[in-house]
C-alpha cells in the first residue's frame, strides 16, 4: 500500500518521473536515441504516441506528432 502511494505521488509530478525514468535507462540521450532508432520516422509521417507522458519524444520528430496519456499532469506539462 505504500509502495502505491509512492508511485501515485511521482505520477503527479511530470519531472520527477522523467528524471527517475533517464536514471533507470542511463540518461536522456539514450532513451531518445533508441525510440528514435525504433520508430525510425520519416519526415512527413503521423506519430501516434499512446501513454506518452509529457511528450518528451516529440522533440525528436520531423512529422505530425499526436501525444496521448491518462495522466492530466503530464499533459498539462506537455502543451
Amino acid at each position: 500500500m505504500v509502495l502505491k502511494k509512492v508511485k501515485d505521488r511521482v505520477f503527479d509530478f511530470p519531472i520527477l518521473f522523467n528524471s527517475i525514468r533517464y536514471i533507470l535507462v542511463g540518461g536522456k540521450c539514450r532513451l531518445n536515441k533508441e525510440i528514435f532508432d525504433a520508430v525510425k520516422p520519416k519526415e512527413g509521417e503521423k506519430i501516434l504516441d499512446v501513454g506518452c507522458g509529457t511528450c518528451e519524444f516529440s522533440e525528436l520528430i520531423n512529422s505530425k506528432y499526436i501525444g496521448i496519456d491518462l495522466n492530466k499532469s503530464f499533459l498539462k506539462k506537455a502543451k
